[in-house]
């Protein structure tokens, strides 16, 4: 028989359900930890470590001497917590992250494609216009984040806007690393995709706004595989000669 899950996991099971089910909101104020633990069956201590874990989780917000409540729960509240889990993964997980950052940028360049104003049309062209002048690692790295930045905003989904600015901070490191090493080619190659990507979104042709996008994270991705292949290679074994 399967051990029963730990006290404060089946406190935070509990709270959770409440504000699935409805029962509390966003901006609403919890019961107090005493009569938390009564209906919950546990310890007020139990209760105070599944608050905590909300709270990291940012669930929940503690404001002393008023009491707990619910955040606005909106999608780059909840999603800091998937930034900060990015934050421990290994390096040559990244390279994973990569892969899947490919896809979704190629599904916000579409959705850019179809829902960007004109106006920010033109901020995209800036964006675009900042890249070309960059002549130094840093300086391409920040136009790159701003450029896909605007796509993200363009596409007009929140959820998706968020989870790629966390891909985007945790793959910096690797993306600046590319750069930096080949710098004048990374340059020359950075620069014509991006071209390619603003003139498919400006094109509204999405097919190939997701196509440009999305090969060019893979390209970054293919080349961090063959950096990491390499350093997490187990060593050769001598082979004896008879």
């Amino acid at each position: 028989m399967a051990d029963a899950k730990p006290a404060t996991e089946q406190a935070v099971g509990a709270i959770m359900k409440m504000l699935t089910s409805g029962e509390l909101g966003a901006g609403d104020r919890l019961p107090p930890e005493r009569d938390l633990a009564l209906r919950l069956g546990v310890s007020r201590s139990t209760v105070r470590e599944a608050i905590r874990g909300l709270e990291m989780m940012r669930v929940l917000q503690v404001r002393h001497g008023e009491g707990i409540f619910v955040t606005s729960l909106d999608a780059p509240l909840l999603l800091e917590a998937t930034g900060f889990a990015m934050q421990l993964m290994r390096d040559h997980e990244v390279v994973d992250m990569l892969e899947l950052r490919a896809i979704l940028e190629g599904a916000a360049a579409a959705l850019a494609s179809a829902r960007m104003t004109d106006d920010q049309l033109r901020a995209l062209l800036r964006k675009l216009e900042a890249l070309d002048a960059a002549s130094t690692a840093d300086e391409l790295l920040e136009a790159d984040i701003a450029f896909h930045a605007s796509i993200a905003a363009g596409a007009g989904n929140v959820v998706l806007a968020s989870l790629l600015e966390s891909f985007s901070a945790r793959t910096y490191r690797a993306r600046h690393l590319n750069a930096g090493l080949r710098l004048e080619e990374a340059l020359v190659q950075s620069r014509l995709a991006h071209r390619r990507i603003y003139d498919a979104v400006a094109a509204r042709d999405p097919e190939a706004a997701r196509a440009s996008a999305a090969a060019h994270v893979a390209n970054i991705a293919a080349w961090l595989r063959s950096v990491v292949t390499e350093d997490y290679a187990p060593p050769a074994r001598s082979v004896a000669t008879i």
